[in-house]
């Protein structure tokens, strides 16, 4: 996160450039759907974040779907 006049000034540089822009590999990792899938378990939120902040940030989330999970579930089902 930009906190510094001088980092915001650095953003800028780059974002003006005609460089490759590429977001950090926190962004990149937080950005993954199975990062997302992790996050949305219960109780994972809350191992970095005080109850009222989780359940804060928890209202954000995109329902999550393990088709892994859920399709050996059905097959287990039908069998």
């Amino acid at each position: 996160m930009l906190q510094t006049e001088k980092e915001w000034e650095t953003r800028l540089l780059i974002e003006r450039s005609t460089a490759i822009k590429c977001p950090s590999i926190g962004l990149q990792l937080a950005n993954t759907k199975k990062i997302q899938q992790v996050l949305s378990e219960p109780g994972i939120v809350e191992k970095f974040l005080d109850l009222e902040n989780a359940q804060n940030v928890r209202k954000t989330f995109a329902k999550q779907w393990d088709w892994k999970r859920r399709m050996t579930a059905l097959i287990k089902l039908f069998k």
